[in-house]
């Protein structure tokens, strides 16, 4: 089903059927403020664009430019131990610290702020993101649980 969404979000998105200018609410062309939906991971937040795209493709991940944070753990993680996507227990305990850092931004605060975002070749919105007037990747470099990320070949090991 995910895979089906990407193809047809592509396809609108390759037309420019479907712009994010003009946008939500106080958008300019360098900044949008977006409602936050989920903390998915420590950079992936999903938002709601349901004022552009009709359900089910209204929801979207925003990523978290500049960086990378260790891959969540699978759901059943904390009474099963299944790693996931994580590739040892290390990397799974940071990507949960990770999300609950991002969490702890979030906690009282409905939206969230973007700037130089752009589509990715997944259909998610790569941006810049401040929650509570805190820049996301900052906060979470600063916790040593991210690294700087320009968008190609993953190379940091989280379990060393």
């Amino acid at each position: 089903m995910n895979k089906i969404i990407v193809q047809v979000l592509a396809v609108v998105f390759s037309f420019g059927l479907v712009t994010l200018i003009p946008a939500a609410e106080e958008t300019t062309q360098k900044s949008m403020i977006l409602p936050i939906v989920e903390i998915h991971d420590g950079d992936t937040i999903k938002t709601d664009l349901t004022w552009r795209l009709p359900p089910p493709l209204n929801i979207i991940e925003v990523r978290v430019l500049g960086i990378d944070t260790p891959e969540m753990p699978a759901d059943s993680y904390r009474v099963t131990g299944k790693l996931g996507r994580a590739k040892c227990v290390k990397e799974a305990e940071m990507a949960l610290q990770a999300r609950d850092l991002v969490k702890k931004l979030a906690e009282g605060q409905t939206k969230m702020k973007i700037t130089n975002f752009s589509w990715d070749k997944y259909a998610r919105i790569d941006a810049n993101v401040s929650i509570g007037g805190k820049d996301v990747a900052t906060e979470l470099l600063a916790a040593g649980l991210a690294v700087p990320y320009d968008g190609g070949t993953k190379t940091h090991d989280w379990c060393l």
